[in-house]
């Protein structure tokens, strides 16, 4: 469910600003507008949030490497400058390596010589000039001062001894280093062994990664109280700022407004307004969380909630795409060992883990009743195993795939129908609505012809009149109904459906390919079965004396990257069949942005209190 909001201004005297926004921090209630914060104290704290964010990026979590304790962000600066300082260092090794090649390769032709002998004849009045020329120019080195001292493929290189003649002007001059090529290689030597410990160093310095995360987070409280304290509005002695505040939540406000004086003005939001969204979801729907988060999306706040169902699809998608209960009982080892680590440090287990229960458990279930175990005929064989598996599963190749065919597009139906009901729940009783009751005889009029056409492989003369009458008769529905809009006349909501005639149309075809979609179900899990299939049979081909121990590799490395291959259908198929073919159904666009409230999320006595502050 989506928390309701009320939008909410309020009103501060600007000599209590300081500590009138502390007390609404403390709170942690009220999401503000966006403020753009300015001043020496913004630039600093934002400045030192770069700079302990930069030390993080370049010591990277090292497993055997003993933490250090966070001891105050003071500590964690210095750290953070200790880092950069051998970053630097580093960093400027390695333009120097760049800087050497460079140089060698540009004086490598002319051999191994020592530059500053050149130095000593120009100090004597004999001064030699390099120059790089291409092969066609060697006819301008034709004088008794020139000399040829380098051939390349591509080039020549010539030494003019004295004054650099008239026709010479326009030819490349190379630029010559104050160190020979034996000097270039021993100090390029000396730098990679001064990468070797500079880099050597970073590693150790791996151990700083709780100090800098603490200072992160101190510095990052500090950086959005700075934001919003000298990004306030205000006039003449007041200071004012709005946001969003969940309804069930106003009543803190509203007390802690009466406490320190504060004015206070509560409306609803309107059409214009951008509000946050926060989610109220059960223990069910919450193992969801893990998988919106991890996609960075969530519905907009005058969007449809449709958590339960996006799970116990996705639940049930994942179970068809990965097709092996053999794979479930090894997820459900792996989220085994995971909950029992986490019991045993007495630490609250994540949600992801719980979801994984779930897939786990689903993933089993559906590889039992299609009786797929390893993709392996010989466990399929075993008696108690083969009892569970269902009759309908038992017939020809050919039935079966009609089978999980005629499920995957039962599936998919069932969850269109479901999202236009929602639709329609969420639009009623605006005229407009009635339009997804032509959705849903559509849906249906067009789920019919993909039974006949695709699953049972018959022509169109099969095709039953009464579902051309439905198919017609939604379109008419929809012709009616979609156009309208409050405040119009029906006829005017009939003139903008003639004008949309044709995305009207184009919608109806495409309600095939959206039920077409769900075919990826059925055509991802045999993929999955067929190639456990191949890599069982290539590693029984090798059952033979010592032959047995590579056939045994090839099913586990056969079967392993099966499993990555699963999880990779995961994410494209069942989340896309959820985010996009169901989704738009409903009406969400996922165009929501999280309620993040001004809030205290690290002990306030941490704060930054060096210059400025």
């Amino acid at each position: 469910m989506i928390v309701k909001m009320n939008k909410v201004s309020l009103v501060l005297l600007d000599k209590y600003r300081d500590e009138s926004l502390k007390q609404l921090r403390r709170l942690g209630v009220l999401h503000l507008n966006a403020l753009k914060g300015n001043g020496e104290k913004f630039e600093h704290l934002s400045s030192l949030r770069d700079k302990l964010s930069s030390a993080l990026v370049y010591v990277p979590a090292i497993s055997g490497i003993e933490p250090q304790a966070f001891s105050g962000i003071m500590d964690s600066l210095e750290k953070a400058d200790a880092i950069l300082e051998k970053v630097a260092e580093k960093q400027a090794a390695n333009e120097r390596i760049l800087a050497i090649v460079r140089e060698v390769e540009k004086i490598g032709p002319l051999g191994d010589f020592d530059p500053s002998l050149l130095k000593t004849l120009e100090d004597k009045n004999l001064k030699i000039t390099v120059f790089k020329a291409k092969k066609s120019d060697e006819a301008l080195f034709t004088g008794e001062n020139s000399f040829r001292v380098a051939v390349t493929k591509n080039n020549q290189f010539f030494a003019v001894v004295g004054n650099i003649p008239e026709n010479l002007k326009s030819v490349e001059i190379l630029d010559l280093p104050e160190k020979s090529l034996t000097e270039l290689s021993k100090e390029k030597s000396a730098l990679s062994g001064v990468l070797n410990k500079l880099n050597k160093e970073l590693e150790e310095m791996s151990s700083m990664r709780i100090p800098l995360s603490e200072g992160l987070k101190i510095i990052d409280q500090d950086l959005v109280y700075e934001n919003v304290r000298s990004g306030i509005n205000k006039e003449e002695e007041l200071s004012y700022l709005s946001g969003f505040c969940p309804v069930e939540k106003l009543e803190k406000l509203k007390a802690k407004a009466a406490e320190e004086g504060w004015g206070l003005l509560i409306e609803e939001p309107t059409e214009e307004d951008e509000v946050p969204t926060e989610l109220k979801v059960g223990k069910f729907t919450s193992m969801l969380s893990p998988v919106l988060d991890f996609l960075g999306i969530l519905p907009g706040y005058r969007e449809y909630d449709i958590s339960f169902f996006f799970l116990c699809f996705f639940s049930i998608f994942t179970a068809m795409l990965i097709g092996d209960a053999g794979y479930g009982l090894i997820f459900l080892a792996v989220t085994a060992v995971v909950m029992i680590a986490f019991g045993s440090k007495k630490k609250p287990i994540p949600k992801a883990v719980f979801l994984l229960l779930l897939l786990s458990v689903t993933t089993i279930a559906w590889g039992i009743v299609t009786g797929t175990w390893f993709a392996s005929q010989s466990i399929m064989e075993i008696g108690p195993i083969a009892a569970l598996k269902l009759d309908v599963f038992k017939g020809s190749d050919e039935e079966q795939i009609a089978v999980v065919m005629g499920i995957s597009f039962f599936l998919g139906i069932v969850q269109l129908l479901i999202g236009v009901v929602q639709n329609f729940k969420k639009n009623f009783p605006k005229k407009n609505s009635f339009a997804q009751i032509g959705w849903f005889a559509v849906l249906i009029a067009v789920y019919y012809l993909v039974l006949v056409l695709v699953v049972r492989r018959a022509g169109l003369d099969t095709y039953p009149k009464q579902m051309m009458y439905l198919l017609l008769g939604g379109v008419a529905v929809i012709f009616l109904f979609g156009g309208q809009e409050e405040g119009q006349s029906f006829v005017k909501g009939i003139i903008n459906s003639l004008t949309n005639f044709l995305q009207l149309f184009l919608d109806v075809v495409g309600t095939f390919s959206d039920i077409m979609s769900y075919v990826r179900l059925f055509a991802v899990g045999l993929a999955s079965v067929k190639i456990a299939e191949t890599f069982n049979q290539l590693g029984a081909g090798m059952s033979g004396s010592w032959m047995i121990v590579f056939g045994i590799l090839i099913i586990i490395i056969g079967h392993t990257l099966n499993i990555v291959l699963g999880l990779m259908a995961i994410l494209v198929h069942a989340v896309r069949l959820n985010i996009l073919e169901y989704s738009g159904k409903v009406g969400v666009e996922w165009s929501g942005f999280k309620y993040d409230p001004f809030k205290v999320s690290v002990d306030e006595s941490q704060s930054y209190k060096g210059e400025f502050i």
